[in-house]
C-alpha cells in the first residue's frame, strides 16, 4: 500500500513537470515597450543681456586655454613676479573675433615657497590678469586652481605612512631622515597650458559694439555691519536739555609761584585781639 502511494507520488510530480515543459501555443505579437528618452542634464542657462541672443553671447565662466611663455615654480618664481603667457586659441563670438590667438596675458605671483625639511611641499600662488580685447576692453579672467602645489592621493599618503613605519623599525636613525626629508616642489614649464575661465558675460549688440558685463556683487544681510571703531562725527553734537538750567561761569584763578597757605594755616597765624 505504501509503495503504490509512493508510486502515485512520483508519477504525479512527474506528469506536472512535463506538463509545465510543453508549449501552450504560439506566442503572441511581443507589444513593444516605449523606451523613454534619455534625461539630460539641466545646466542653469546664462541669462544674456537684453537685447541680445545666444548666438552672440559668451556666456560667463567660459573656458580659456592660456599658454605659459615663462616658466613658473616654486623654486624660481618670487613674490609680486609677472610671468609672460598668451592665448592658446582666439577668443570669438560667431564670426567676430574678440582676440586673436597669442593675445598677451600676465600672471601676476601673489607668493612663492620651495620645499622645506619635514616633508614640506613648495607652492606657488598665482593670479591672472585680464585679457585686452580688439576693442580696448578687458575681459576679467580667473584660474580654478590659484593655489599650485604637488597633489597627492589618499593611496600614496597611505604607502608613504606604510613605509614609514617599516623604516622606523627596520631601520636604525629612520626617523632623524624624516624629520629631515625635504618635500617635493612644483614647476610648470613654458609651454605649459593653464585653463582658466571668464569672469563676465560679453554680447554683441546689432551695432557690432561688445559689451561685458559681470556679475552682481554678493548680496549681504539686512542687518548693519559691525564696525570696529566708532566713526567720528563731522560737526560738534549739541544736545539741549531744555530743563536744565545754565552754569553760570566762575573764573578761574591765575596760578601763583607758591603755594596759597591754607585756611587753617592762616587762621593760626594771624595775632589775637586784645579786648
Amino acid at each position: 500500500m505504501g509503495l503504490k502511494r509512493g508510486q502515485q507520488f512520483w508519477g504525479a510530480i512527474v506528469a506536472l513537470t512535463m506538463v509545465m515543459t510543453l508549449p501552450f501555443g504560439a506566442p503572441s505579437s511581443a507589444v513593444p515597450i516605449p523606451t523613454p528618452p534619455p534625461r539630460t542634464r539641466e545646466t542653469p542657462a546664462d541669462t544674456p543681456p537684453p537685447g541680445s541672443t545666444a548666438a552672440n553671447v559668451l556666456p560667463f565662466d567660459s573656458s580659456v586655454m592660456v599658454v605659459l611663455d615663462d616658466a613658473i615654480g616654486s623654486t624660481i618664481s618670487q613674490r609680486n613676479q609677472v610671468a609672460r603667457a598668451h592665448l592658446k586659441d582666439a577668443l570669438s563670438i560667431g564670426s567676430t573675433v574678440l582676440a586673436p590667438a597669442g593675445t598677451p596675458v600676465s600672471i601676476d605671483i601673489i607668493g612663492a615657497q620651495g620645499a622645506k625639511s619635514g616633508d614640506v611641499y613648495g607652492y606657488v600662488d598665482i593670479s591672472v590678469e585680464p585679457v585686452v580685447l580688439t576693442d580696448g576692453s578687458r575681459l576679467p579672467l580667473r584660474s580654478p586652481y590659484s593655489h599650485l602645489t604637488v597633489t597627492t592621493t589618499a593611496g600614496h599618503q597611505a604607502t608613504v605612512g606604510v613605509e614609514d613605519t617599516i623604516g622606523d623599525i627596520f631601520i636604525p636613525g629612520h626617523i632623524i631622515y624624516r624629520m629631515i626629508r625635504k618635500g617635493r616642489n612644483v614647476t610648470l614649464p613654458a609651454g605649459s597650458i593653464v585653463r582658466t575661465r571668464t569672469l563676465g558675460t560679453v554680447s554683441i549688440n546689432a551695432r557690432g559694439e561688445v559689451a561685458i558685463a559681470t556679475p552682481a556683487p554678493v548680496s549681504m544681510p539686512s542687518s548693519a555691519p559691525i564696525s570696529d571703531f566708532r566713526p567720528l562725527p563731522f560737526a560738534t553734537q549739541v544736545i539741549a536739555h531744555p530743563n536744565q538750567k545754565p552754569t553760570p561761569y566762575r573764573a578761574t584763578p591765575e596760578p601763583t609761584d607758591s603755594p596759597s597757605p591754607g585756611p587753617s594755616a592762616a587762621a593760626s597765624s594771624s595775632p589775637s585781639s586784645s579786648p
